[in-house]
């Protein structure tokens, strides 16, 4: 049975991308919530919670210098990824 974190990636998964929004499909932030909307897991093979440290703070970062739609989005992301990160803890 998925988690909630899960549900809660595959639903982010299917929003979509705000208009006029620069995204990057494939980006490693979306592999990382698309691997666990799948999964249910991530495996951490000691650079993976590095990376998603990285990827955490630049998402929140994001999120702050953007507005409206593409500032949700990109906490949204952010939050999920920082959720996944506590996984791996």
């Amino acid at each position: 049975m998925p988690s909630e974190l899960q549900i809660r990636a595959q639903k982010f998964l299917k929003r979509p991308i705000p208009k006029g929004m620069d995204y990057a499909p494939g980006s490693m932030a979306e592999r990382f919530i698309a691997t666990f909307a799948k999964k249910g897991r991530l495996e951490d093979d000691g650079e993976v919670s590095e990376l998603l440290s990285l990827i955490v703070a630049e998402s929140f970062a994001t999120a702050q210098d953007r507005k409206g739609e593409e500032a949700a989005y990109f906490q949204e992301s952010a939050e999920i990824l920082s959720a996944i990160q506590e996984t791996l803890e």
